[in-house]
């Protein structure tokens, strides 16, 4: 059974990459074309789930800065969640899950 993909774009032109993974076409070509360290360094959970709560961050700080639509600051908010899920109580303004509202740009 073939896996399903996508058709991502960038400067180099378009590749496929899988459905069911987050990340465009240059990282899917960087897989195709080095495999340096894949088999010596895989991150583990705890750097995925920094990285998660770091790109949630961003996005709800660039949206409450009016410089990222809320509608995807908060999808961006809701796939770092779902790829760092909380192992342990934080009391940071990332750990929130509400939604945000961009405020208008002056």
């Amino acid at each position: 059974m073939a896996q399903e993909t996508r058709t991502e774009t960038d400067s180099m032109g378009a590749v496929e990459v899988p459905a069911n993974r987050y990340w465009g076409a240059q990282t899917e070509r960087s897989l195709h074309n080095f495999d340096i360290g894949r088999n010596t360094f895989v991150w583990g959970r705890p750097m995925v789930r920094a990285l998660g709560i770091l790109k949630k961050s961003a996005a709800l700080a660039n949206a409450e800065l009016g410089e990222l639509p809320a509608d995807i600051a908060n999808y961006i908010a809701q796939v770092a969640t779902r790829s760092s899920p909380a192992s342990s109580t934080t009391t940071s303004r990332s750990s929130s899950s509400r939604p945000v509202r961009a405020r208008s740009r002056t």
